[in-house]
């Protein structure tokens, strides 16, 4: 699976070697830290989104129906990743 990844993209592989998170923002004057909305995304987060989806679709689509269920709610390609051992 990891030359089949790579062959999309190396950076789709890195998504499962470093994780992904949504990109987040720190606001108000208590400093808090929320997700972004997409629309104000910049163009690096869009990209390594992307990235990260790829990455997702192979690996979902590797699984039978039943362990799809079981992962089908995640989000980073690395903990997608992961429950492959499961």
């Amino acid at each position: 699976m990891r030359m089949y990844i790579k062959s999309i993209e190396e950076r789709a592989w890195r998504s499962i070697l470093t994780g992904w998170e949504p990109p987040k923002t720190t606001a108000g004057e208590d400093n808090e830290v929320t997700i972004k909305k997409e629309l104000d995304w910049t163009n690096e987060e869009i990209t390594t989104t992307s990235f990260n989806s790829k990455a997702l679709n192979v690996i979902f689509t590797t699984f039978d129906i039943s362990m799809f269920k079981i992962i089908s709610n995640c989000t980073s390609a690395k903990v997608g990743h992961a429950s492959r051992a499961l």
